[in-house]
């Protein structure tokens, strides 16, 4: 009987999933210069972490990390915050 080449074990994938670095991971600086202007980007109480640009509840970095828009309230996921 042939093997699949892509049939993993679940320890195999589990393994992939903790060793194997994220290709598309980005830090937040990135993300924040992609979604806020540059005289955004010059006011912390604007574009820091932990500022509320949308004023929805959720910092800018839970938005990063939800991948939701910092600027518009009510986007993304209904994770409370």
């Amino acid at each position: 009987m042939k093997r699949n080449p892509l049939h993993f074990t679940l320890g195999a994938a589990l393994w992939l999933m903790l060793y194997t670095p994220l290709a598309h991971a980005i830090h937040y600086e990135e993300w924040s210069a992609a979604v806020f202007t540059w005289e955004e980007l010059t006011d912390p109480l604007i574009s820091g972490p932990e500022a509320d640009a949308d004023r929805d509840g959720r910092s800018n970095f839970l938005e990063f990390v939800l991948n939701s828009a910092p600027k518009a309230a009510g986007s993304g996921s209904d994770v409370a915050a």
